[in-house]
């Protein structure tokens, strides 16, 4: 199974992958078969017939909208439909956005650092949670930090 990951690897954490990603999109969408469009208007499901792989288009906004497509777990259209994949673009502005923030001594140690971060993502000044489903590399613990780890940690630099 994912016979194109040696071609093709799931996206890096960095913003030089997606771009090489976005260059590469359109070569590999032309192995591909439409499956569904999602709801959102954005995102795509496709699959490899030869190789039963099913991938993921999505635009990366804050590149541009440049548009590219990585792999992802099989999944019922039904279930794609209702919650798509999380996109690796959206991780990666989170990510850097939250690390530039926690960055600050003094943002680790805010009370409820937590609230203070909706807060922040409420007034668009924080990039929302990435969305979707999370799958394999992507997995949520590995992007949303454990703000209540943070808060305790440095509640002893104070």
């Amino acid at each position: 199974m994912h016979h194109s990951l040696s071609r093709f690897p799931h996206i890096e954490f960095s913003r030089e992958a997606v771009s090489k990603r976005a260059k590469e999109t359109k070569a590999i969408i032309g192995e591909l078969v439409l499956v569904a469009k999602h709801p959102d208007g954005e995102h795509r499901l496709y699959r490899n017939e030869k190789t039963d792989e099913y991938w993921q288009y999505a635009s990366a906004w804050n590149w541009g909208a440049k548009a590219y497509c990585f792999i992802v777990p099989e999944i019922e259209v039904e279930d794609w439909k209702a919650q798509r994949y999380v996109d690796p673009d959206e991780m990666i502005v989170f990510v850097g956005s939250l690390q530039q923030f926690l960055a600050v001594p003094a943002n680790r140690r805010i009370p409820e650092l937590l609230k203070h971060v909706r807060m922040l993502q409420s007034i668009r000044t924080m990039p929302s949670d990435p969305e979707g489903r999370w799958f394999g590399p992507y997995l949520k613990e590995n992007v949303i930090p454990d703000f209540d780890r943070i808060s305790a940690s440095n509640a002893h630099e104070a």
